[in-house]
């Protein structure tokens, strides 16, 4: 019963410790403010392994902060279903702006993730001005939002329907993987180069 009562009072001791080094906040919506990917970790330090990386200006949910190995302050977060540590310093609470800028390769136009329906970020304004210079399903300047809707998903199935009649490996389902952004990449290099939308 000693033994019991003993390890009770440890694993007592050990919950008050956790809830001082991360203190308890309200879930708050933040914004990635840095480019062109936030490192999503495991835990609270550059030491951790690397779940994802959070492109600019995605929301994520901020649960609490705390100080990580590496002495800086990370907010613990839950974005894409998944939880872990992001650097405080590259989250704020209003949504970052799209400014101009000249991207040089596939993955600064559109990033290294799948863009689909419902995403909102800088990847997508720049598919978005890939697909309205041919106006692909209609898609014109002023459709430049960098919210993919279900316009943005029609050009894009235009575009690879397009590719699809000489490539059968090409899938015609709206969604930007690897084969759809090289294409476009290949397509509109200049115009992304000289338009392109980063920050």
């Amino acid at each position: 019963m000693k033994k019991f009562t003993k390890f009770i009072a440890l694993f007592l001791a050990i919950l008050s410790l956790c809830a001082v080094a991360m203190p308890a906040m309200a879930a708050t919506t933040m914004y990635v403010n840095c480019t062109p990917d936030l490192n999503f970790r495991k835990g609270p330090g550059k030491s951790y392994d690397l779940i994802d990386r959070i492109p600019y200006r995605e929301a994520v949910v901020q649960y609490s902060t705390v100080i990580g190995t590496d002495g800086k302050q990370w907010s613990y977060i839950t974005y894409d279903g998944k939880n872990g540590y992001v650097m405080s310093e590259y989250l704020s609470s209003t949504l970052p702006g799209l400014t101009k800028y000249h991207p040089e390769t596939i993955s600064e136009a559109f990033g290294n993730n799948l863009l689909k329906k419902g995403a909102s970020n800088y990847f997508v304004k720049n598919l978005q001005l890939a697909l309205s210079i041919d106006c692909w399903g209609g898609m014109t300047a002023a459709d430049i939002d960098g919210v993919f809707g279900s316009k943005t998903e029609k050009a894009v199935k235009e575009f690879q329907y397009f590719l699809f009649e000489s490539d059968a490996s090409i899938k015609v389902d709206g969604i930007v993987g690897p084969q759809t952004k090289e294409a476009l990449w290949n397509e509109y290099k200049f115009e992304l180069q000289k338009d392109g939308y980063m920050n």
